[in-house]
């Protein structure tokens, strides 16, 4: 069971992981300056539950995934990078001072639809259990387990990161704070679109 696994490598690629700024961890962010944590639960559950399906799907379905996904990883690029960028824009138009001019607050299906949507999510499960826990693929208790971990784990760094952006709200009700916050969360999902989209890996083909 577990045994099998080699989990220095396996952690190690958790962690690394963890510590990027992608979709699901600036979304949190934004939530926690907007309502607060308390609004934000709804819409980290939303996330946790997404990548607990997902996590447990790319488990059951590894080896055969693997093989046919290179011919729909193009449209689900596309698709995720269009809905990040939907998220950059609601960010970019957020402001802090005027209750009316916030965007309608994301909640539970929000964050789930997103997880489907998220490509890096989906290649993270599939490289985890394709590379690292291959050995338990056909185990389904010990699958679980490990995709119910990995969800926990999305739980407390998605509050961490709406508890971050709780923790600076007040000093977002400077305009010009806010509109510099603003410019950065969107720019930093633009970017994540962008990547998915593999427009950074074009450009360095390009200029290599």
């Amino acid at each position: 069971m577990f045994s099998e696994v080699d989990w220095i490598p396996a952690l190690t690629f958790v962690l690394i992981t963890a510590l990027s700024p992608g979709p699901n961890n600036l979304s949190s962010a934004s939530m926690g300056v907007f309502y607060g944590y308390k609004r934000s639960v709804a819409y980290i559950v939303g996330i946790v539950s997404g990548i607990l399906v997902t996590s447990t799907l790319a488990g059951l379905i590894a080896d055969v995934v693997l093989q046919v996904f290179p011919a729909y990883e193009t449209i689900l690029r596309g698709v995720g990078a269009l809905y990040i960028l939907y998220l950059a824009y609601r960010t970019l138009q957020a402001s802090y001072t005027s209750e009316e001019d916030r965007p309608e607050p994301m909640g539970f299906w929000d964050g789930f639809i997103l997880q489907f949507l998220n490509i890096k999510v989906m290649l993270f499960s599939l490289t985890l259990y394709a590379s690292y826990l291959y050995p338990i693929i056909d185990q389904f208790l010990p699958l679980v387990l490990t995709a119910a971990a990995l969800a926990a784990r999305a739980f407390l760094l998605n509050s961490l990161w709406s508890l971050f952006g709780e923790s600076i709200r007040r000093w977002l009700r400077k305009p010009a704070v806010g509109k510099a916050f603003n410019t950065i969360i969107a720019f930093a999902l633009a970017y994540n679109a962008a990547d998915l989209a593999g427009i950074p890996a074009l450009m360095r083909s390009l200029l290599d």
